[in-house]
């Protein structure tokens, strides 16, 4: 449903002046539309030939939870205290790993009113041993699994098309490598095939950093990585967890403390040992 200012309660008797607030207050009229709610999306991204949408939905430890609830329809709702139930495009209960969806508008138009849909991949750690609480629904879900071919990966939210085609996924998780991540390590850069769905890790962050951000030069023979926030959640001094960009593990994956300076976020530049294109 089209979110036109006038129509379907999108009045300036509900807050909406102008289809300039519409779009300002674009989470708010979908709450009075009754949009399906999303497990925290992140970043969209258009396939260069397909026009292909796809969007990462991060994660969402409430999906699935009871209470169940639902928005109000005067966008008031707090998204830390909804509890949205299962459904199509958000299948997992507890979606600690998150998952990317896509859609194609009819006829490939930006204009079009419809579109079909699929969830490219659900994310997950096929290692885990963890099972659902509770409070969850397990029926239909392998909970924490997910479905990634090729290299296991969790929490997607960078999104990029280089002009070739590979669609580059950067995530952003706890990036210490315990807990739920404990498996899958810090946070990655991965490549995939959008025919095939077939994915593999790229590199792998600094510790406690968020890996966001990516581009290359016009004729993809250089790559530009954002490095954001590393070391994050030190207790005592700065370099508790990294001194990024500067050297303190001394080749061991052990942080040695040998280095003091304040880790600093970074952009990295990356190139073919062979000068060729960055993904090839």
């Amino acid at each position: 449903m089209p979110l036109i200012w006038g129509q379907n309660g999108l009045t300036p008797e509900n807050g909406f002046g102008s289809q300039a607030e519409v779009l300002i207050k674009t989470r708010q009229a979908a709450d009075r539309l009754g949009a399906t709610m999303m497990d925290r999306p992140e970043w969209g991204a258009a396939h260069p030939e397909t026009g292909e949408i796809y969007m990462t939905l991060t994660n969402n430890s409430r999906r699935g939870n009871t209470p169940t609830s639902s928005n109000k329809t005067d966008g008031t709702s707090n998204a830390g205290s909804s509890n949205p139930s299962v459904d199509a495009a958000n299948p997992r209960p507890d979606n600690d790993y998150g998952h990317i969806i896509r859609w194609r508008e009819d006829d490939a138009k930006v204009t079009a009113t419809r579109f079909s849909w699929d969830i490219f991949v659900q994310c997950g750690d096929r290692s885990s041993a963890k099972v659902l609480g509770a409070s969850y629904n397990p029926a239909g879900s392998d909970g924490y699994k997910g479905n990634i071919n090729g290299d296991d990966y969790g929490a997607p939210d960078g999104l990029w098309f280089d002009k070739d085609g590979r669609l580059w996924i950067q995530t952003d998780q706890q990036g210490d490598a315990k807990g739920d991540w404990i498996n899958i390590g810090g946070n990655v850069m991965a490549c995939a095939n959008p025919e095939t769905g077939e994915t593999r890790r790229f590199l792998t962050s600094p510790p406690n950093c968020e890996v966001t951000g990516v581009v290359t030069t016009p004729d993809g023979r250089s790559m530009f990585v954002g490095i954001q926030h590393p070391g994050e959640d030190w207790k005592i001094n700065f370099t508790d967890n990294s001194s990024w960009p500067d050297n303190g593990y001394n080749g061991s994956t052990t942080f040695t403390g040998s280095v003091v300076s304040k880790p600093r976020s970074s952009v990295i530049v990356i190139t073919k040992d062979d000068g060729g294109v960055i993904g090839t």
